[in-house]
């Protein structure tokens, strides 16, 4: 024990680390990091071979302190942080977010692949749904849980991100605002509108986005083959140029009623999403035979969603403050494709037709529902229950013709898939006392997928999980800014609908093991996760926060990758392959300069960095990470108010490169990513704002590598992606 003097220095030497030193830390680990990254990215391109308030006191959370007061290990991102960078799609938002990262998908803790979670108003987003078509202005906020709860789904081994449309409808209001984005000298539109009306007891509002995107960019990819003694035997070069045209359209209205005890929402949202685009590849043979076809076009003359969701919600408080939360919702997904493939040999002659039209539809009917009770003025027991229904058809029909327009080839796939959930859980927010509260939850979720199809008999695959959960929130003694959180759950990730089908999906050209055809595997398990979460957490002024936290998984009937070949096509699927653990650290930081430094502009800091690593046990190391783990991510950023009615801010962000060995054979990997964007905001008056924003500074190509080898050769598949820095301005006002 320290004497009471003693401690006092110890304190005080703690807070200068903590405020002065922490910071510069983080800086430093960016800094060496990336040094130290670029050095191996050199030889890895290409290898060498709602909490209720108990007991009488009365708490008022703000956004400074909401994340320190939840009991359950929460992140809130609002409405204000995402709209910020004036980002046009929640996907880009996210990407600031710290323990984040987005690389074509989202990922927590460096995990894509199923082992994110990603809910919409915590009901499961449906197949083939993208976030780049969520405008940040139709969300209210975002919540980020890197340790499971009993009230969603647990299955989230990384972790879940849940996005909450907006509902909150406290005054009449309507709000405009349009934009325009600059992307290599193409103009892009958008507008959204959001009204409000609020009376006594009833109110409505109506949002409604609008916007269009010419994304454009140029790959070059290099293919190379080496025989059993590492001579070159093959070399192509190819030039992909990419060019696409996204349009969406979304709306959400939305009703509300109150009452004294009671209240019904009834919210909807549909949107309408459409990229067609048209690919040239131009191949050039150095050494080696040409492919099948070595220049060839892809087009989707259409590449369409539509997609539609309504929400019922009524809740009824019981006159001993108990709540009761029922929601019932449906919601309908179609998406239709129809795509060409034409290629043509080395002398440039048409050769080849394959014409693929594809239609899926999603209808999914859920209820879920919640009855929370204090219990003895120290407890707040939740109960309750989550189901849904899903029916998802789809029609695949491809037809290949020759030059002459002779069939060569004809496929006419069609499958229906029925999946069925139902969970109960019960949960128990315990406040112990002397700043101690303890999270208890318990989750029971199965999940029966059937499907049926005309090339293949019907199938089932059953699966049920038991999710015990627990977390604790001590704030040490005489540190009331000062917590620790520790977490255990049971998680697990179910295999996904589509990658249970037993159908073949073809690549259009030049098969080969770093460039294979896929096919589902209707015997796939879910997989099993035991994992712990530990953080230090300090929320030492206003509005600041720093923190460090660890975590460590042992997932059991992973499922990876397996490569064959059938009839000398290469083919890849998935299986269940034993073990692996799933491990990292992170730091995060953030504060008003002014905490530190009385003197100091109005300038707001943050940085947060990432380590991540894994190990699945039956795939031979090194570099046996499991889905393509990102290994280090961090970001760096901060926002100045220069006047009353200026601010500027800028975010710079990092992504390590990576080399994940997927199966004993094959190896792919990426390069480092750098992401810089500033923007300035100028509020002309109290209801109107300017925003200008420069989005990928740097404009960094992307690099990536596919390499197979074996005792009789190797194949490398290198390739490059150019990106572009986007100019965006925006008008925002409120009437």
């Amino acid at each position: 024990m320290f004497r009471q003097g003693s401690k006092g220095k110890v304190m005080s030497h703690y807070q200068s680390f903590r405020t002065f030193c922490l910071p510069s830390i983080l800086l430093g680990f960016a800094s060496i990091v990336e040094s130290n990254d670029v050095r191996a990215q050199e030889q890895a391109v290409i290898p060498a071979g709602d909490t209720a308030a108990i007991e009488n006191v009365e708490v008022s959370a703000t956004k400074a302190n909401e994340r320190q007061l939840e009991t359950a290990a929460k992140v809130f991102i609002t409405r204000e942080e995402l709209q910020k960078f004036g980002d046009k799609t929640v996907s880009d938002a996210l990407k600031r977010v710290p323990g984040v990262t987005v690389d074509g998908e989202v990922r927590i803790r460096g995990l894509g692949s199923g082992y994110t979670q990603i809910l919409i108003d915590g009901n499961p987003i449906p197949a083939g749904f993208t976030l780049d078509s969520v405008s940040p202005s139709a969300v209210e906020r975002i919540e980020v849980y890197r340790t499971a709860v009993a009230e969603l789904s647990t299955s989230a081994i990384a972790g879940t991100i849940n996005i909450i449309l907006r509902k909150q409808v406290n005054a009449d209001r309507k709000e405009i605002g349009i934009s325009a984005e600059n992307d290599q000298g193409r103009w892009s539109p958008a507008t959204t509108f959001q009204m409000s009306r609020a009376r006594d007891s009833f109110s409505y509002q109506i949002g409604a986005t609008a916007s269009r995107t010419e994304p454009a960019r140029t790959s070059l990819i290099e293919f190379l083959d080496f025989d059993g003694t590492g001579k070159t035997i093959g070399r192509r070069l190819v030039t992909q140029p990419y060019r696409g045209s996204a349009k969406t359209v979304n709306l959400s209205p939305q009703l509300n009623w109150k009452s004294a005890s009671n209240s019904i929402s009834w919210q909807n949202f549909l949107q309408h999403y459409e990229i067609p685009y048209v690919v040239l590849v131009e191949e050039s043979t150095a050494l080696g035979p040409p492919s099948s076809f070595p220049f060839n076009r892809s087009v989707a003359h259409f590449n369409d969603t539509d997609s539609a969701k309504t929400d019922l919600s009524v809740a009824h408080q019981f006159a001993d403050s108990a709540t009761l939360d029922i929601k019932l919702g449906y919601s309908h997904q179609k998406r239709k494709t129809d795509f060409d493939f034409l290629g043509s040999d080395i002398d440039r002659v048409f050769q080849f037709d394959r014409n693929v039209i594809s239609n899926a539809v999603d209808d999914n009917v859920r209820t879920r529902g919640k009855y929370t009770t204090a219990i003895g003025g120290r407890h707040s027991l939740g109960l309750g229950w989550d189901g849904g229904y899903t029916r998802r058809s789809e029609r695949r029909f491809q037809i290949d013709e020759s030059a002459n327009a002779e069939v060569l080839f004809s496929l006419d796939q069609r499958y229906v898939a029925r999946i069925e959930q139902a969970a109960l859980f019960a949960q128990d927010e315990w406040n112990v006392g002397k700043g101690l509260q303890i999270y208890l939850g318990l989750r029971s979720e199965s999940l029966e997928v059937t499907v049926r199809g005309r090339e293949f008999s019907t199938m089932k695959n059953r699966s049920s999980v038991v999710s015990p959960i627990a977390q604790l929130v001590w704030q040490l003694p005489n540190r009331e800014s000062d917590q620790i959180r520790i977490g255990l759950a049971r998680t697990y990730k179910p295999p996904e609908a589509a990658t249970l089908v037993p159908r073949r999906f073809t690549v259009n050209n030049n098969n080969g093991p770093a460039n294979s055809d896929t096919q589902g595997n209707p015997d796939l398990r879910p997989e099993l996760a035991l994992g712990v979460d530990v953080a230090y957490e300090s929320y030492f002024g206003k509005g600041a926060f720093a923190g460090i936290s660890g975590y460590f998984k042992h997932v059991s009937s992973v499922i990876t990758p397996t490569l064959f070949q059938d009839n000398g096509e290469f083919v890849d699927s998935l299986i269940n392959n034993g073990s692996a653990d799933v491990y990292g650290i992170e730091l995060e930081f953030k504060t008003p300069l002014r905490n530190l430094i009385a003197q100091a502009p109005d300038l707001t800091v943050r940085a947060d960095i990432a380590f991540n690593e894994s190990s699945v046990r039956n795939i031979p190391g090194p570099d046996n990470r499991l889905a393509e783990q990102t290994p280090i991510s961090t970001n760096v950023g901060f926002d100045y108010k220069i006047a009353s009615q200026f601010t500027a801010g800028l975010s710079y962000g990092y992504t390590s490169s990576l080399t994940a060995r997927t199966t004993n054979e094959l190896t792919t990997g990426n390069g480092p990513v750098r992401v810089l964007d500033a923007y300035g905001s100028w509020m002309l008056t109290a209801k109107s704002e300017v925003r200008l924003s420069v989005v990928n500074l740097l404009h960094q190509d992307r690099t990536a590598f596919n390499r197979f080898g074996s005792v009789d050769g190797s194949n490398i598949r290198v390739r490059s992606t150019t990106s572009s820095t986007v100019l965006r301005l925006s008008f925002d006002h409120t009437f």
